[in-house]
Parts: C-alpha cells; sequence; structure tokens
C-alpha cells in the first residue's frame, strides 16, 4: 500500500510537472506568437509606411517636374525671343556697315570722277592757252619782224 501511496504520488508529482511544463511551454509559445505578430505589424508599418513615402515622392518629383518644365518653356520662349532680338540688331547693324560702306565707295568715286573731270578740263585749258599764246606769239614776231 505505501507503494500505491508511493506511486500514486509520483504520478500526481508527474502530473504537476507535465502541467507546469506544459503552461511554461504554452506562455514561451504565446510569447514567441506575440513577437512575431508584433515583428509583422512593425515589419507592415515600416512597408506601408515606406510605400506612401515612396508614393509622395513620386507625387513631389512629378510636381516639381512640371514646375520645372514650365520654368523652362518660359526661359526657352524668353530666349528665343531674345536670340530673335539680337539677330535683328546684328543685322540692322549689318546692314549699316554695308551701307556706309557702299556710301564710302561712292563718295571716293565721285571724288575721282571729279578729279578725272578737272584734270581733263585743265589741260585742254592749259592746250588753249598754249595755242593762244603761240598764235600771240606768232603774231607778234611777225609784227617785229615787218
Amino acid at each position: 500500500e505505501e507503494y500505491k501511496q508511493c506511486r500514486s504520488g509520483l504520478i500526481s508529482l508527474q502530473g504537476v510537472a507535465r502541467g507546469v511544463k506544459s503552461r511554461n511551454m504554452v506562455a514561451h509559445w504565446n510569447a514567441c506568437a506575440t513577437d512575431l505578430e508584433r515583428m509583422w505589424r512593425g515589419k507592415a508599418a515600416r512597408m506601408e509606411y515606406t510605400t506612401a513615402r515612396n508614393r509622395v515622392i513620386k507625387v513631389q518629383s512629378a510636381f516639381r517636374m512640371h514646375q520645372c518644365m514650365e520654368e523652362y518653356k518660359k526661359c526657352r520662349s524668353g530666349l528665343i525671343s531674345l536670340q530673335g532680338v539680337a539677330r535683328g540688331v546684328k543685322s540692322r547693324n549689318m546692314v549699316a556697315h554695308w551701307n556706309a560702306c557702299a556710301t564710302d565707295l561712292e563718295r571716293m568715286w565721285r571724288g575721282k570722277a571729279a578729279r578725272m573731270e578737272y584734270d581733263t578740263a585743265r589741260r585742254r585749258i592749259i592746250l588753249i592757252q598754249s595755242a593762244f599764246r603761240m598764235h600771240q606769239g606768232v603774231e607778234e614776231y611777225k609784227l617785229c619782224r615787218s
């Protein structure tokens, strides 16, 4: 009977030990499950944050790109207008230079033509005067000889 009592106590003790061990194991599993859930919720929250952040960055990037494109178009059209004005100024200056050169050429040509005309008239006058003086000299010589 002592054996039965011992055995019964031992069985009870084993049951208690298995219960403690089972409860400890279940508590460990619950703690592990809680840790896994916590880690998963953290990862899910980080992924959601990253996704939202990337979407915000895309929207901001698209908006900044739109702003930059508008500014680029404005600057480009202004630059094209400025280039047109600069080309116009350059063309007008070039035409003015050509006109000044043409005027100089005309002035030089007219001056040369006037000088040539003057020289021709002077030579003719000198020839006429020379012929007249020769004629006077011949007349005086004839008067002196007679």
